[in-house]
């Protein structure tokens, strides 16, 4: 048992064995966080966002940003991608309930959203500051910054000041 674990520290210590949080992200924010408790926050309010608007994020507490390889089945090597999950839409039926299956893997994704990773930086821009303009976004175009807030906008992540 003791070889075993060495070996195991081992492997992690020289990067031929990678430990990933992020399953275990993605089931505290999906399934351990209890339901967000006014619901009518949880539809988008105030106007659509524009490019010289300025925008903060909320419920900063109750959603975590996460790379990971994309959850799209195909033959390629899969693509890394950047997903904003929340808790905001959790259910009191399944709070604590953890993961039970395939059906709840259609549920994720109802419950985040998912951007190429070149949108990292943009989000985590949004993440650390109180409140921006969205044309301060690190994003190469102004159609990618506009497409980006109004993702975070339509599921009540994102409020325009």
């Amino acid at each position: 048992m003791a070889s075993l674990l060495r070996s195991l520290a081992e492997e992690i210590e020289t990067g031929k064995q990678e430990v990933r949080s992020t399953h275990m992200k993605r089931d505290f924010i999906m399934n351990r966080l209890p339901p967000h408790s006014q619901e009518d926050l949880l539809t988008p309010s105030g106007r659509i966002p524009a490019l010289e608007d300025t925008v903060c994020l909320m419920h900063k507490d109750h959603m975590v940003i996460t790379v990971e390889p994309s959850q799209e089945r195909t033959d390629e090597a899969s693509e890394m991608v950047v997903f904003v999950l929340h808790s905001l839409k959790n259910q009191r039926e399944n709070h604590m309930m953890g993961e039970s299956g395939d059906e709840e893997e259609e549920e994720d994704i109802s419950r985040g959203l998912q951007f190429p990773l070149s949108h990292l930086q943009a989000l985590l821009q949004l993440q650390k500051a109180e409140q921006l303009t969205v044309d301060q976004l690190q994003l190469p175009t102004a159609e990618e910054k506009c497409s980006l807030v109004l993702a975070l906008w339509s599921e009540s992540l994102l409020e325009v000041l």
